[in-house]
């Protein structure tokens, strides 16, 4: 069996009709010529395909003419070689085919329709060239004999052609237009045709869209929520290693404020200065400290002994080795601040 047609579905108004090239005309090599034929009348082949029949299979096909004396000449001949089957489309296919075949035998052909198809390839009544369907319920059961699976899809008339266009296209083709109107991406007519057309495109109504969450395949199971629990214990120790290293930062600039202080203080401070000072001042090694500056230098302190084993300084990222950039003066320390001893009123 081979298939020489193309998809094995036809759509449209014409009617279709079952045409053989009987092993006669294949074995005398004109199937060719008689396909060429068909098509310049204006058949359309929408299938081809060779078969060699068995004898079960020519007798199903010519069940109505089992009995008759014929038939088993019939059967032998039909089962001689391969045949081609064609399901031909035209309007008025099976009454236009019959005729450009001819009268079944060969010989009254050749007298009353010498240009005819079983006149020019055929030998008797028999050995004619060709077969064709005689009425639309035989075409469409000799079709599904030998074609299965073909389908041939009703096509609307006038009036359904034009609900169909109110109904399916105009909608989208004016949404199309419209959004074109406002766009207005170009003067030119070939940029506006190319904007409408990838809008059409992209805005067709029966194209599928996939919509967020609806797909059963991301329900969530065991594993998924094992997957979860775990990247949220991970978010957890970042949080707290985060929350570690801001409570670092925080201390070590308000020891850093703390040591300013003191420098400050130690400088000399003046009579204004401490006007503007509510808090209680305490004294430290001789130098007076508020009690607010006393908390912080303490926690400056404390901070900046955690972080340096060696008991001096804590270098904060960013912030000046000298005490943020004040000049060291005669009597203070040379770092700018305490070191974290005596911001708790020690001596190092």
């Amino acid at each position: 069996m081979v298939d020489e047609g193309g998809p094995h579905r036809a759509v449209g108004s014409d009617e279709k009709t079952l045409a053989l090239i009987k092993p006669d005309a294949v074995k005398a090599d004109y199937a060719d010529e008689i396909t060429n034929l068909a098509e310049l009348f204006g058949f359309k082949i929408i299938i081809k395909r060779r078969f060699q029949l068995t004898n079960q299979r020519a007798r199903e096909f010519y069940a109505e003419h089992e009995g008759k004396p014929f038939f088993p000449k019939l059967l032998e001949f039909m089962t001689s070689g391969p045949i081609y089957a064609m399901v031909l489309g035209k309007t008025n296919a099976i009454k236009d085919w019959r005729q450009l075949m001819g009268p079944t035998d060969s010989a009254t052909a050749r007298e009353q329709a010498p240009k005819s198809l079983r006149a020019l390839y055929g030998t008797d009544s028999t050995m004619n060239a060709t077969h064709g369907s005689d009425s639309p319920h035989s075409a469409k059961r000799e079709i599904k004999f030998f074609f299965p699976e073909f389908v041939s899809l009703p096509i609307a008339d006038s009036a359904g052609c034009k609900k169909y266009i109110e109904e399916k296209l105009q909608p989208t083709l004016a949404k199309g237009l419209t959004v074109l109107a406002k766009e207005k991406p170009s003067a030119g007519k070939y940029e506006a045709l190319t904007f409408l057309a990838t809008w059409l495109l992209q805005n067709n109504p029966n194209k599928p869209r996939i919509v967020p969450g609806a797909d059963p395949a991301l329900d969530e199971d065991e594993d998924d929520e094992a997957e979860f629990a775990e990247y949220m214990d991970q978010l957890e120790m970042e949080s707290s290693e985060l929350n570690e290293a801001a409570t670092k930062i925080q201390a070590g600039f308000r020891g850093m404020q703390a040591r300013r202080e003191v420098a400050k203080k130690k400088r000399g401070t003046t009579p204004t200065d401490a006007a503007d000072d509510d808090t209680e001042p305490v004294e430290i090694d001789g130098d007076s400290l508020s009690a607010t500056e006393s908390v912080a230098g303490g926690a400056g302190g404390a901070s900046d002994a955690l972080a340096d084993d060696g008991g001096g300084p804590t270098e904060v990222l960013g912030e000046d080795p000298h005490g943020g950039g004040a000049e060291p003066t005669e009597g203070s320390d040379p770092s700018g601040g305490l070191s974290p001893g005596a911001a708790v009123g020690g001596e190092t």
